[in-house]
């Protein structure tokens, strides 16, 4: 399972940059949480594998690892939302990059553009 979403024409990304995708993985009392990817979640029954990579033109989020991706509960692959960062490499430097609030504090960014 796999995604392909490209990076907006008005967003130049350069070879230093750094693309950071997130994953919506809920809400607290009305505030997203979003965590860093790449995630992993275990089961019992096996491994499943939030995963992205990127060029300077588009995204590719994927599902990956040792569980049976076909049996999957909709939860898991049905209206997932992500969220993606391009930091110049010398800022991402000085900030963490984990947190996206913090992210998007420092890189004083008060709303984002939704990419259908």
């Amino acid at each position: 399972m796999e995604l392909f979403t490209d990076i907006p024409t008005s967003i130049e990304v350069f070879d230093t940059d750094i693309v950071i995708a997130y994953i919506l993985s809920g809400v607290d009392d009305g505030i997203d949480i979003w965590e860093p990817l790449p995630q992993t979640l275990f089961f019992d029954n096996g491994i499943l594998l939030y995963g992205y990579d990127y060029t300077l033109n588009d995204v590719h989020f994927f599902l990956d690892g040792t569980i049976d991706l076909t049996t999957l509960d909709a939860l898991f692959t049905d209206e997932i939302v992500f969220r993606v960062a391009v930091i110049p490499a010398d800022f991402a430097a000085t900030i963490n990059t984990s947190n996206i609030n913090e992210v998007m504090k420092a890189m004083k960014v008060d709303s984002v553009k939704r990419v259908p």
